[in-house]
């Protein structure tokens, strides 16, 4: 996506594109795909084996392609993760799933075969809005996600008993396409567009530095987090365990050392008037015996003496400082929701 102004990022080649844009701000591109399986980060195209097309190399699932992948820079994640086998993701070297698929919760056929919801439930919440007699009774239409944001129960489940096997990334996937509605809504922007969806939720990558090394290696060590940022983005997120020595064991770490306890702290940024937004903690504990909720409390949680595990956080809140601007006919968007998806700490 190189275009004049743009710089770009290299390790021996060209790896990576940083996008300037007008007002300073910048945005670094990572080539990827989102094919049977999505590898991200890719340096390279990966190498077919012999008498292999480079297209079908992406079309395939084998352990054969994931080991391409990743000798090409690539983590490895399993997108769509409803449709896809359990055991399949138990026994290959998968970095990565998605947790959350925008367009999975959004398709009629999809909620209804693979998440268990209701059918057109997600799709109807978007007629009002493309209905001119009830858009002045409606918010601004970017808040339509919270008429169907919730979550995908069968993608967490599979992930829990995932987690009870082997140490596996979550991540939220926007598969948007641009491709559905044409009809422009109240902002004059069509109801499927990449700036309309792409702002809902995103991956919170954590570095100390904006470097090409330090966001593949917060990528490949799990440090990050979903963040479902139509609800605020957070400016204050922390999940980490402490060695009784006193050492930090950081998100996405696998630790065989005794930790003293495990903390996670989550401060909502926005406030209603005099009302504040408190951040609900849930603390999940995941063992082959199954996963569980072991501590949960408001804005900050801390658990001593953590036994053997997996750990991961959710973060949920109520958005009570959208109060102002929902409005009637909206008014059950006003309710619990998560926020954010913590990757997790393992203690062996």
């Amino acid at each position: 996506l190189y275009q004049e102004g743009d710089e770009r990022l290299q390790d021996g080649k060209t790896i990576a594109n940083r996008i300037k844009c007008s007002n300073g701000h910048t945005v670094t591109v990572f080539p990827g795909a989102e094919n049977a399986l999505m590898p991200v980060g890719l340096q390279r195209h990966p190498t077919p084996k012999k008498g292999q097309s480079l297209s079908s190399l992406y079309g395939d699932t084998s352990a054969d392609t994931i080991k391409r992948f990743q000798e090409a820079g690539a983590a490895v994640i399993v997108n769509h993760a409803e449709q896809n086998d359990l055991e399949y993701m138990k026994s290959h070297n998968i970095h990565g799933m998605e947790i959350f698929n925008l367009h999975a919760i959004l398709d009629p056929r999809i909620r209804k075969k693979y998440l268990n919801l209701p059918q057109g439930a997600a799709v109807e919440a978007f007629f009002s809005y493309l209905n001119l007699d009830d858009r002045k009774l409606l918010p601004h239409p970017d808040l339509v996600f919270l008429a169907f944001h919730e979550p995908q129960k069968v993608v967490i489940e599979k992930w829990n008993s995932l987690l009870s096997q082997k140490m596996i990334y979550g991540y939220g996937g926007t598969d948007a396409h641009e491709n559905v509605i044409k009809t422009l809504l109240s902002d004059g922007d069509r109801p499927d567009s990449y700036r309309r969806m792409m702002r809902w939720f995103s991956n919170h990558l954590y570095v100390k530095e904006k470097t090409l090394k330090a966001y593949r290696e917060a990528l490949f060590s799990g440090r990050s987090t979903v963040v479902f940022e139509a609800l605020g983005t957070p400016d204050t997120f922390d999940f980490y365990g402490e060695t009784t020595d006193g050492k930090r064991v950081e998100m996405g770490a696998t630790t065989s050392a005794t930790l003293k306890f495990i903390k996670v702290e989550a401060k909502h940024p926005y406030r209603n008037g005099e009302e504040k937004v408190d951040s609900d903690i849930r603390l999940i504990h995941i063992t082959m015996d199954g996963a569980k909720e072991v501590k949960r409390g408001i804005n900050t949680v801390t658990l001593d003496n953590p036994a053997s595990g997996v750990y991961r956080a959710e973060v949920w809140i109520t958005p009570k400082h959208l109060k102002h601007i929902i409005t009637p006919k909206t008014s059950s968007y006003i309710k619990s929701y998560p926020w954010i998806y913590s990757n997790p700490i393992q203690i062996k």
